[in-house]
């Protein structure tokens, strides 16, 4: 699982390093913060009793949730960018 954990941060990390988008969040942490946020979801599907049709409607939040910090994170290097 660590093996397959740390693939995918670097998965994530190159998308983000590549984004059209600039981020102003370290593409390492923003990963992270994805990771942990995708990390919790799964983990509270694994260990409780969820309702299969709230499945699909916890997956969209969880897109929901990752565009948002994405879209923060872009905005943020839009602000701070030097004139």
């Amino acid at each position: 699982m660590q093996e397959i954990g740390t693939r995918l941060h670097k998965a994530i990390v190159g998308m983000l390093r590549t984004a059209s988008n600039p981020l102003a969040t370290d593409p390492q942490l923003a990963a992270a913060m994805l990771q942990a946020s995708m990390s919790g979801v799964i983990r509270i599907l694994l260990e409780s009793r969820t309702p299969e049709e709230q499945v699909d409607a916890l997956r969209e939040e969880l897109i929901f949730v990752a565009c948002a910090y994405l879209d923060a994170c872009s905005t943020r290097a839009l602000v701070q960018r030097p004139a």
